[in-house]
């Protein structure tokens, strides 16, 4: 991968647009501003860092590097989805992704489907050949990677846009809304070439400036239990008392036991229902005593339409433009739409931090929180990189010595800011939802089947940016629409390639045959491979798990 040029697209004060192709040189001027290229050669390929300097203060509208690439027609393609859910997989240069059916949109538009990923303010491009991956991209050919990535998100999201026909990816960076009145740095990119082991972390060097972001994860992966996947929003005190005694009586394994949604008054109103009399706190204590460490769900930057937080304070909901509430998606199990909480109001800052002041003080070490795109929702002075890295500091201020497991978040504003990342969508009780994929094209869909594939594709981001959570396991015999080949094949890549693996088998579904897989896939090495034909291939203590793309 090369850098060709680069382009700039703005405007001054006085409303006098401008716009400028500028060769790969170390230092250009222009009427408008003053632009300095930084070339660092690595062992694996160059690092590029463009800072400009505005004459007079300018408002940038598009910034774009043109980048050639050695494409053949037998290379896979990364294409890396928008946030967690999002579809990410490897494609062939004649491939097409297309984006929600536009006949449905009155459906799609009533879910709220387009809220969720890019569709809202970036739609797929169209045509064949045509892709657009978020924060990194890579093209491989057998075991030879060739990665272009992002450094930093802080200032504005990355997106390599590819048009395999003319061989080439526009890097685009998003930028904020504001006038630019100093020097900043517009671009901090690398572009590497080698195995993969050595491309990911001469990356996740540079990401830290030659530290890396997380010490590694554990050879075996960490494992939890969830209430989400069997018993979803009917949860009650006396259940997950029930819970945790049977499962300490069986002697299972985890390192966590997390409460899932279902606890909560509404999504926004974070306190105990009437389903939980004794509060949380007792629960936090018996799954101490138990063995475990205890984990709680919440969703810090949304509210359903009927909570009590909405009613009392719809200032804190955020405004577009016209000044109307920006909706964040439609919840089926809670009161429909939600809506996108202005996280940046110091009044609803404080009711955060007392939030988790009180979830810290009552036991809890482990936050799961998830919808966390909500927090860059919506148009304002800010790029969406910008709001979503300064929401997750906050985050990390008001939670500072325990452990996040951050969902729905676009993965670049996340690396060294999370400990646990969910990097796919919820796995379903099926293997995958015909109707969303095919009819509907919902990229953000509940899928065991791309649960599967995203696990695969962002394999590379655990024990660099975060431990990786590629969502649950299923050994139950009931309450599932699973094959036996298909929970054997959650099960395995999920173990080979997670860091974090959940489970939502109650107490009293599990086989000693079952115990035994379990215990024999987490404390085997995992290997992965690459067939002639292109396709990565996963080797755990069984052999090779077969047909996973």
């Amino acid at each position: 991968m090369q850098i060709l040029s680069f382009f700039l697209e703005g405007r001054l004060i006085n409303g006098k647009k401008f716009k400028y192709e500028i060769p790969f040189e170390d230092r250009t001027t222009r009427d408008s501003f003053e632009l300095k290229t930084e070339y660092l050669p690595l062992p694996e390929g160059y690092r590029i860092k463009m800072k400009l300097n505005p004459l007079h203060p300018i408002f940038l509208d598009r910034v774009l590097a043109l980048v050639s690439t050695g494409l053949d027609n037998q290379d896979k393609i990364l294409v890396n989805g928008y946030q967690s859910w999002s579809e990410t997989r490897e494609v062939g240069r004649f491939d097409r992704i297309k984006g929600l059916r536009g006949l449905l949109k009155p459906l799609w538009r009533h879910y709220r489907m387009d809220l969720y990923g890019q569709h809202w303010f970036r739609p797929l491009p169209e045509g064949a050949g045509r892709f657009d991956s978020w924060t990194w991209t890579y093209h491989r050919r057998g075991e030879d990677f060739w990665l272009g990535a992002s450094v930093d998100e802080s200032r504005g999201f990355t997106v390599f846009s590819w048009d395999c026909k003319k061989n080439c990816i526009r890097v685009e960076k998003e930028w904020k809304k504001s006038p630019l009145e100093s020097t900043e740095e517009i671009f901090d990119l690398v572009f590497l070439q080698g195995k993969e082991a050595e491309v990911f972390d001469a990356w996740n060097r540079e990401n830290k400036g030659g530290k890396p972001i997380f010490l590694g994860a554990k050879k075996s992966p960490s494992l939890g239990w969830t209430s989400w996947y069997h018993y979803y929003t009917n949860i009650s005190q006396e259940i997950l008392e029930q819970e945790i005694d049977s499962q300490a009586r069986e002697n299972r394994s985890w390192e966590w036991f997390q409460i899932d949604d279902g606890w909560q008054k509404a999504v926004g109103d974070w306190e105990p229902n009437g389903k939980f009399p004794g509060g949380m706190k007792p629960l936090a204590e018996r799954i101490r005593q138990a063995g475990w460490k205890p984990g709680l769900w919440l969703a810090p930057f949304i509210a359903e339409k009927k909570s009590e937080l909405v009613k009392t304070h719809p200032e804190w909901v955020k405004k577009d433009l016209r000044g109307r509430w920006v909706e964040a998606g439609f919840g089926v199990l809670w009161s429909g739409e939600f809506y996108a909480l202005e996280w940046t109001n110091l009044a609803f800052q404080d009711h955060l931090r007392r939030t988790f002041l009180h979830l810290a003080a009552e036991g809890y070490a482990l936050v799961k929180l998830d919808f966390l795109y909500a927090a860059c929702l919506g148009v304002g002075p800010e790029s969406k990189g910008e709001q979503m890295t300064r929401a997750l500091d906050f985050l990390r201020t008001c939670w500072p010595d325990k452990s996040i497991l951050a969902c729905g978040l676009p993965l670049g504003a996340g690396f060294g800011r999370v400990d646990y990342c969910r990097i796919g969508p919820d796995v379903g009780l099926e293997w995958e939802d015909w109707r969303l994929k095919s009819l509907v094209r919902f990229p953000e869909r509940v899928s065991t089947a791309q649960a599967l594939e995203n696990t695969l594709f962002r394999r590379q981001l655990s024990g660099r940016g975060w431990v990786n959570d590629p969502d649950v396991f299923i050994l139950r015999k009931k309450n599932h629409k699973l094959t036996p080949l298909q929970q054997e094949k959650l099960l395995r890549v999920n173990l080979a390639l997670g860091g974090l693996v959940y489970s939502s088998d109650p107490a009293g579904t599990w086989t000693k045959e079952d115990r035994e897989k379990l215990k024999t896939l987490c404390t085997t090495p995992s290997l992965v491979s690459f067939s002639p034909e292109g396709h990565t291939k996963v080797i755990d203590a069984w052999g090779l798990i077969p047909e996973i793309q």
